[in-house]
Parts: C-alpha cells; sequence; structure tokens
C-alpha cells in the first residue's frame, strides 16, 4: 500500500511539471504566461522596457521565435519602437522576463496636438492681444 501512495505522488509530481505544451518546465520557470500592457520606453531589437497604465515599469526579452504582431501579421522584432502602445505576454524564466508574444496596438505615438498662434491674435487663456 506504501509503494503505491509514493509511485502515485511521484507521478503527481511529474505532471505538476509540466508546462502549457505538454514539454516539461524548466527550472525556474513559471507555467502561466503574464499579459501586461503599456507603452514602449525602450525598444531593441531582442527586448523591451513598457510602462503600464499605473506606472509601473516592466523590463523583458524577446524570445526567439516569439510571435510579434501588427494589425493580425506577423512581422519583425525591430517593427516595435518608442512610443508604441502594446500587449506582451511573458513567462518569468531564471529571474528574466521572456516575451512570448507581444501584440503592437499602434506602432507609432498618437500626435501631439500643437497650438498654433498667430502674432497678435491670442494670448494666455484665450486673452485678446492688444494690436502694437
Amino acid at each position: 500500500m506504501k509503494r503505491w501512495l509514493v509511485a502515485g505522488l511521484a507521478v503527481a509530481a511529474l505532471a505538476g511539471c509540466r508546462g502549457e505544451s505538454g514539454k516539461e518546465a524548466a527550472p525556474g520557470e513559471t507555467e502561466a504566461l503574464i499579459t501586461v500592457g503599456g507603452v514602449v520606453t525602450e525598444a531593441q531589437p531582442d527586448g523591451l522596457t513598457l510602462r503600464t497604465a499605473n506606472g509601473e515599469v516592466v523590463e523583458m526579452r524577446i524570445a526567439e521565435g516569439a510571435q510579434v504582431m501588427l494589425g493580425g501579421r506577423e512581422v519583425p522584432a525591430s517593427t516595435i519602437r518608442e512610443g508604441a502602445s502594446v500587449r506582451a505576454s511573458f513567462r518569468e524564466e531564471e529571474g528574466e522576463n521572456v516575451a512570448r508574444r507581444v501584440d503592437i496596438d499602434r506602432a507609432e505615438p498618437a500626435p501631439t496636438p500643437t497650438p498654433s498662434a498667430t502674432p497678435g491674435s491670442q494670448g494666455p487663456a484665450g486673452t485678446q492681444q492688444p494690436a502694437r
């Protein structure tokens, strides 16, 4: 009876070490993918840093073979630019965030409107300026 219990526990322990794909998880690798969205503050061909809506900064390496998607098409990781809005799915592997998929929502930052003023027309806060 003890032998069956020990064998059952060993099988259960081994089953718990398998990842989503059925392959054994590497030591130090977590099972679930973490997905985070934000704006890219630094982009390199093999990694990126992004800032989330709550101000958290997340750095990650882009895994070899990771999917980088823009408009439903796979694109090279070099397509990711600073200011781009992205969603990245990653795993922590040996203390490093490793992206498996990056979806680029918007490749370039949204344009910032710049006020155009003509001399002598409008002053601060919309006040009329006297003509000289």
